[in-house]
């Protein structure tokens, strides 16, 4: 009961926000910067599966932030409990992601819990 609250009042927090990289006054006088940090502070007490819920609704603002974040919520969950699905999943996300920033590290991670590795294309110098 006392942890469904707390996510409630953190979906709230987020809510207020605008999103979790929103700069609407959620009155807690946290900067994007401290929010971030706060909501970095949080995943280690949340869940794979908390986050993942929380994360993918976020990510559909749009906000790269939030994706990237369920990202990560989605290879944890798949490579503890076996998911192969969550992981591609994951990989999925990236490939939208990927238009915006460099996540060819997570998309090679992802390639390798999967085991579909893509050889390099480039020679190492």
């Amino acid at each position: 009961m006392r942890r469904g609250r707390s996510l409630q009042m953190l979906r709230d927090m987020i809510q207020e926000r605008g999103g979790i990289d929103g700069v609407l006054d959620d009155r807690s006088g946290m900067s994007i910067d401290d929010f971030l940090r706060f909501i970095q502070q949080l995943r280690r007490y949340m869940t794979a599966s908390e986050q993942q819920t929380l994360f993918e609704a976020e990510a559909r603002r749009p906000s790269a932030v939030a994706t990237y974040l369920a990202v990560y919520a989605l290879v944890a969950r798949g490579f503890a409990y076996r998911q192969p699905a969550a992981i591609a999943r994951a990989q999925q996300m990236l490939v939208h992601l990927g238009r915006r920033q460099d996540v060819n590290l997570e998309k090679a991670i992802c390639a390798m819990l999967l085991g579909k590795p893509k050889p390099p294309t480039a020679p190492w110098n």
